[in-house]
């Protein structure tokens, strides 16, 4: 009657180490395929960052020359890459091919004595002398960069497309003045990188020399 108070023999009772040795081995396991998963994780994050650090790493030249390039002669351009913005206007231009009309454009803004067209309805209502000269601008980005690839068939050339806030609605913006700096919100330009064209925004750095960001392909994230 008093068997079940007994202890039962030493090689019956249960191997408690043995099932702690393989519990914390099963747990070593699983803690060193998570460990491992984590480590992939972050392979692939640091790969991913590097990559895009490498996208928008800023390109540096004195002049634009090799840059430039006769784009008639190439099959398929990249599409460009940026939405078509509610406050912008846009001036669809090629440039000559070492990057010195550029450089003024950045340095001085768009001066209405180079250009040839006339003005004929102001973008401000007033009335200007006859024969009075414009800068064209349109709000429809499609229509810009028609005219920024326009001369790029017979000459080696830099397609631009000057970022201009918005002073009017109408397809074609008739401006009878300069544009100042203060109204070019960025410039946009078509260089050839590496042997292929590239979209970006260009700019100039305080030592003179442009300053080349690409922008992400069309569709990327």
């Amino acid at each position: 009657m008093f068997l079940g108070l007994c202890p039962q023999p030493a090689q019956a009772q249960p191997p408690i180490k043995q099932m702690l040795k393989a519990f914390s081995q099963r747990c070593e396991g699983k803690l060193s395929a998570l460990s491992k998963r984590v480590q992939q994780a972050l392979a692939r994050r640091s790969a991913i960052s590097q990559a895009q650090a490498a996208k928008k790493a800023p390109l540096f030249f004195n002049s634009l020359e090799y840059t430039s390039a006769y784009y008639a002669r190439m099959h398929r351009l990249p599409a460009f890459p940026l939405p078509e913005q509610e406050t912008e206007l846009y001036r669809g231009m090629t440039l000559d091919a070492t990057g010195q009309q550029l450089r003024h454009i950045l340095k001085q803004g768009l001066e209405v004595s180079k250009t040839h067209s006339r003005n004929f309805a102001a973008y401000d209502g007033r009335q200007y002398p006859d024969n009075q000269k414009a800068i064209y601008a349109t709000p429809d980005l499609k229509l810009a960069l028609s005219f920024a690839l326009e001369g790029t068939r017979f000459d080696d050339h830099i397609p631009v497309i000057i970022h201009l806030k918005r002073v009017s609605n109408e397809r074609i913006v008739s401006i009878p003045h300069d544009v100042p700096l203060s109204w070019i919100h960025r410039v946009s330009a078509l260089l050839i990188i590496k042997g292929h064209p590239v979209w970006g925004e260009i700019r100039l750095a305080q030592d003179e020399r442009f300053v080349f960001l690409p922008y992400p392909k069309h569709g990327a994230k």
